[in-house]
């Protein structure tokens, strides 16, 4: 997001604006979204994360109040509330074993890529009709 900010500001020639003054709409659960910081313990990802950036208080916050998602699959919006709240099992390095069910294998061919698209595409797919 501040590269996205600096990169704006640049192109429009207007530094002192966030995003060079444009409103840019963010959306997703924080929950959900997870920073990659390499080799990063706790602390340097939490740093890393968007409630931390300096454009965090030029914003304006909206919250969802109604999670399409959890209306038609209960299991998922349990599920994600485990692993926001922090109350799902990790391993020694923190990390969370997903279900089967939620992953797509990945076996090292070149079709690896094409299967998680037609996976994330189906799931799209069937959401809106």
């Amino acid at each position: 997001m501040d590269a996205l900010d600096n990169s704006i500001r640049r192109i429009l020639g207007r530094p002192r604006l966030p995003f060079g003054g444009k409103t840019i709409v963010f959306i997703g659960d924080y929950r959900q979204v997870f920073h990659v910081v390499r080799i990063g313990s706790r602390a340097p990802v939490v740093a890393s994360s968007l409630r931390m950036s300096y454009l965090w208080e030029s914003m304006s916050h909206l919250k969802l109040v109604s999670n399409m998602r959890a209306k038609n699959d209960p299991w998922c919006a349990e599920y994600l509330l485990h692993v926001g709240g922090r109350t799902k099992d990790t391993n020694c390095d923190g990390d969370i074993h997903l279900p089967n069910k939620v992953c797509v294998p990945y076996i090292g061919s070149d079709n690896d890529l094409d299967n998680l698209i037609d996976f994330c595409w189906s799931l799209f797919s069937n959401a809106i009709h």
